[in-house]
Protein backbone atom coordinates (compact mmCIF):
# COMPACT_ATOMS: atom_id res chain seq x y z
CA UNK A 1 0.00 0.00 0.00
CA UNK A 2 1.29 3.18 -1.02
CA UNK A 3 1.03 4.93 2.37
CA UNK A 4 3.29 2.64 3.73
CA UNK A 5 6.20 4.32 1.83
CA UNK A 6 8.25 6.42 4.73
CA UNK A 7 8.74 8.93 1.57
CA UNK A 8 5.02 9.82 1.16
CA UNK A 9 4.84 10.19 4.96
CA UNK A 10 7.75 12.32 5.46
CA UNK A 11 6.94 14.45 2.85
CA UNK A 12 3.26 14.57 4.15
CA UNK A 13 4.87 15.45 7.80
CA UNK A 14 7.52 18.04 6.19
CA UNK A 15 5.15 20.50 3.91
CA UNK A 16 2.49 19.59 7.28
CA UNK A 17 5.30 21.73 8.96
CA UNK A 18 6.48 24.08 6.23
CA UNK A 19 3.83 24.44 3.87
CA UNK A 20 1.41 26.63 5.56
CA UNK A 21 -0.18 27.60 2.18
CA UNK A 22 -3.38 26.78 0.59
CA UNK A 23 -3.97 27.40 -2.98
CA UNK A 24 -7.00 26.34 -5.14
CA UNK A 25 -7.55 23.97 -8.02
CA UNK A 26 -10.60 24.91 -10.82
CA UNK A 27 -11.34 22.05 -12.57
CA UNK A 28 -14.44 22.30 -14.79
CA UNK A 29 -17.40 20.26 -13.59
CA UNK A 30 -19.35 17.44 -15.35
CA UNK A 31 -23.03 18.43 -16.04
CA UNK A 32 -25.79 14.97 -15.47
CA UNK A 33 -26.24 13.22 -18.57
CA UNK A 34 -29.72 15.20 -20.57
CA UNK A 35 -29.56 18.46 -19.49
CA UNK A 36 -29.83 20.90 -21.93
CA UNK A 37 -27.01 22.82 -22.31
CA UNK A 38 -26.37 23.18 -26.00
CA UNK A 39 -23.49 23.93 -27.56
CA UNK A 40 -21.66 26.84 -26.15
CA UNK A 41 -25.38 28.01 -25.05
CA UNK A 42 -23.93 27.95 -21.55
CA UNK A 43 -20.51 28.59 -20.12
CA UNK A 44 -19.01 25.05 -18.38
CA UNK A 45 -19.51 25.09 -14.35
CA UNK A 46 -16.01 25.24 -12.66
CA UNK A 47 -15.54 23.89 -9.37
CA UNK A 48 -12.78 24.78 -6.96
CA UNK A 49 -10.83 22.35 -4.85
CA UNK A 50 -8.51 23.86 -2.02
CA UNK A 51 -5.00 22.09 -1.09
CA UNK A 52 -3.70 22.31 1.49
CA UNK A 53 -1.29 21.73 3.11
CA UNK A 54 1.23 23.05 -0.02
CA UNK A 55 4.18 24.87 0.19
CA UNK A 56 4.44 28.05 -2.97
CA UNK A 57 7.78 28.63 -4.22
CA UNK A 58 8.38 32.13 -6.00
CA UNK A 59 11.05 32.61 -8.48
CA UNK A 60 13.10 35.65 -7.56
CA UNK A 61 14.30 36.00 -11.52
CA UNK A 62 10.02 35.62 -12.63
CA UNK A 63 7.72 36.98 -10.41
CA UNK A 64 4.85 35.94 -13.36
CA UNK A 65 5.52 32.22 -12.10
CA UNK A 66 4.90 29.91 -8.60
CA UNK A 67 5.67 26.40 -7.88
CA UNK A 68 3.57 24.74 -5.87
CA UNK A 69 4.26 21.66 -3.98
CA UNK A 70 1.81 19.22 -2.60
CA UNK A 71 2.51 15.82 -0.86
CA UNK A 72 0.75 12.89 -2.36
CA UNK A 73 -1.82 12.79 0.99
CA UNK A 74 -2.99 15.76 0.14
CA UNK A 75 -3.46 15.10 -3.32
CA UNK A 76 -5.14 11.96 -2.24
CA UNK A 77 -7.67 14.25 -0.35
CA UNK A 78 -8.22 16.25 -3.08
CA UNK A 79 -8.83 12.85 -5.45
CA UNK A 80 -11.91 11.54 -3.12
CA UNK A 81 -12.89 15.29 -2.66
CA UNK A 82 -14.10 15.61 -6.46
CA UNK A 83 -14.34 11.89 -7.41
CA UNK A 84 -11.33 11.53 -9.89
CA UNK A 85 -9.73 8.43 -10.70
CA UNK A 86 -6.85 9.43 -9.64
CA UNK A 87 -4.37 12.49 -8.77
CA UNK A 88 -2.91 12.42 -12.46
CA UNK A 89 -6.25 12.98 -14.20
CA UNK A 90 -7.47 15.15 -11.84
CA UNK A 91 -3.81 17.19 -12.15
CA UNK A 92 -4.47 16.95 -15.81
CA UNK A 93 -8.01 18.72 -15.83
CA UNK A 94 -7.25 21.69 -13.75
CA UNK A 95 -8.01 25.00 -15.57
CA UNK A 96 -6.54 27.37 -13.21
CA UNK A 97 -5.01 27.63 -9.70
CA UNK A 98 -5.66 30.32 -7.33
CA UNK A 99 -2.18 31.17 -5.73
CA UNK A 100 -2.81 34.02 -3.19
CA UNK A 101 -5.53 35.42 -4.93
CA UNK A 102 -3.94 35.11 -8.06
CA UNK A 103 -5.31 32.93 -10.43
CA UNK A 104 -2.66 31.66 -12.87
CA UNK A 105 -2.27 28.53 -15.11
CA UNK A 106 -1.10 25.35 -14.33
CA UNK A 107 1.91 24.86 -17.01
CA UNK A 108 3.77 21.89 -15.61
CA UNK A 109 2.68 18.94 -13.53
CA UNK A 110 5.59 16.59 -12.28
CA UNK A 111 5.09 13.44 -9.93
CA UNK A 112 8.25 12.79 -7.65
CA UNK A 113 8.93 9.23 -7.10
CA UNK A 114 10.87 7.07 -4.87
CA UNK A 115 10.76 3.22 -4.85
CA UNK A 116 7.91 2.87 -7.22
CA UNK A 117 5.74 5.52 -4.80
CA UNK A 118 4.81 8.87 -6.07
CA UNK A 119 5.28 10.75 -2.63
CA UNK A 120 5.25 14.56 -3.70
CA UNK A 121 3.63 16.73 -6.45
CA UNK A 122 4.73 19.96 -8.28
CA UNK A 123 2.84 21.94 -10.00
CA UNK A 124 4.57 25.07 -12.01
CA UNK A 125 1.97 27.80 -12.18
CA UNK A 126 2.22 30.88 -14.41
CA UNK A 127 -0.03 34.29 -14.92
Amino acid sequence: MASDCIAIRAADVLLRALGKDEVTLQVPMTTAAGTKTGLGASAPAIGAIPLRPVLVRYNANDPKSAEIVASDETMERAVAMCGAQDASSLLASVTAVVVNGRTMRAVKVTPNSFAGYTYLWTIGARD
